[in-house]
């Protein structure tokens, strides 16, 4: 997807959904490698399907390194693309299996060009910060810093408030609910029927509040 505005540069979204298949997706790694190399502002977000690390398994065989993850890691490299991290449970995907056959995974991933993220240096808050900091304030430079800075505090808690919907608390206490199931399966074994009843919701949950 092509993203434009009036007087704005366009920058491209890509959303990937990558095969298991390594040879499938070395195709799509060279597509974003030559869209990429176009030049223009570009953010690749969605599941490659392919783990890094031992950090992004549990269960299941052992990790190992294998010729798709080194491709993976070296496409990752050579592209430039900056990896934008993640909040929320470690993993993003999980095989409905019970007890030992059980496998955790973190597949999904966001990357964003240098140049995009010099443009947008975040993207949920920045128009309500420059509109309280266009308000026209009497006093010295001082104290027009100070009330400007009061100003746009105030105005972000009302938009987390009301348009948000206070979506940080209701994301940590998705979160904190998750994590306490992943617990209680290290502790306790595999879950009961109601219990991964209970994580398929709050995977559903926690997805609906991030995207």
């Amino acid at each position: 997807m092509t993203v434009s505005a009036p007087n704005a540069a366009p920058w491209v979204l890509r959303g990937v959904y990558a095969s298991r298949d390594y040879r499938i997706r070395r195709v799509l790694l060279r597509e974003i490698t030559s869209l990429t190399a176009q030049g223009v502002p570009t953010v690749v977000v969605g599941d490659f399907n392919c783990i890094l690390s031992l950090s992004d398994k549990r269960g299941g065989a052992a990790f190992m390194e294998r010729a798709d993850r080194r491709e993976f890691r070296d496409f990752m490299s050579r592209i430039g693309l900056v990896d934008l991290g993640f909040f929320g449970p470690q993993f993003t995907w999980f095989n409905i299996q019970l007890g030992s056959a059980r496998v955790w995974e973190h597949l999904g991933r966001a990357f964003a060009s240098p140049d995009w993220i010099l443009r947008f240096p975040t993207c949920r808050s920045w128009d309500i910060v420059c509109d309280a900091w266009r308000t026209p304030v009497r006093g010295d430079a001082m104290h027009r810093v100070s009330h400007k800075l009061e100003l746009a505090k105030r105005r972000l808690r009302r938009w987390n408030r009301e348009v948000v919907g206070d979506i940080f608390r209701r994301v940590e206490g998705v979160e904190t609910a998750i994590a306490e199931l992943q617990m209680k399966e290290d502790v306790e074994g595999a879950l009961s029927e109601d219990g991964m009843g209970d994580l398929r919701g709050l995977l559903a949950a926690h997805h609906s509040l991030l995207w």
